[in-house]
């Protein structure tokens, strides 16, 4: 991870600052520990280098239109508490059942669970909307633990991204040098509304 930081760390500088600028220090290890009791099972090793080396960005309440990758911003420890903890609350509410008291179904890809909200889905990427990238520590048994899946709140697809975070960071990384990710910007640079890392027309 720390070598693949690295290059990222390399090219955003030299394509796009505002992102790389954006980019907090590293969470402490108490930080993770935190995350990890609230999880309540063991956090996988990818995730826990990754975030050691950056803490997610500047808040996406104080600067949302700053994106670290398809319009979503990384969210520091303290945001994936808050998110976690808002949606692990509807859950408990009872909030996603149907007219039948039934849980409320979702269109999963194959190796994620069924279920509109799963409280072991740790949300990594948020657009400001409430729609997620996820860490997945409760995939079907064709998933991987720590796969990546992406999430709606008002859409039934739950979609598998990447076997793991790794996979996904290295294929980020790889999109970057090859040009299929590139920045895109909203605005002058004298009012700048929008800046981040977008796939290529």
């Amino acid at each position: 991870m720390k070598e693949t930081w690295q290059i990222v760390a390399a090219k955003l500088k030299e394509i796009a600052p505002l992102v790389y600028e954006d980019l907090n220090e590293g969470a402490t290890q108490a930080e993770i520990d935190e995350l990890q009791s609230l999880m309540g099972v063991k956090l996988p090793a990818d995730l826990i280098e990754f975030y050691k080396i950056h803490n997610g960005q500047t808040p996406i309440k104080f600067d949302p239109d700053i994106a670290f990758f398809n319009h979503h911003k990384l969210m520091s420890v303290a945001e994936i508490t808050e998110v976690r903890t808002m949606w692990t609350d509807m859950v408990e509410a009872g909030e996603f059942v149907d007219r039948k008291g039934l849980p409320k179904r979702s269109k999963p890809d194959a190796g994620i669970k069924d279920g509109w909200w799963n409280t072991l889905w740790l949300p990594f990427f948020d657009d400001a909307n409430s729609n997620h990238y996820c860490i997945d520590l409760d995939p079907s048994p064709e998933g991987n633990y720590g796969q990546v899946i992406q999430t709606w709140h008002d859409d039934h697809e739950r979609r598998l991204i990447a076997p793991s975070l790794k996979a996904w960071f290295i294929q980020y990384k790889e999109d970057l040098a090859t040009g299929k990710l590139v920045v895109k910007t909203h605005g002058d640079k004298d009012a700048l509304t929008f800046c981040g890392i977008e796939p290529a027309d």
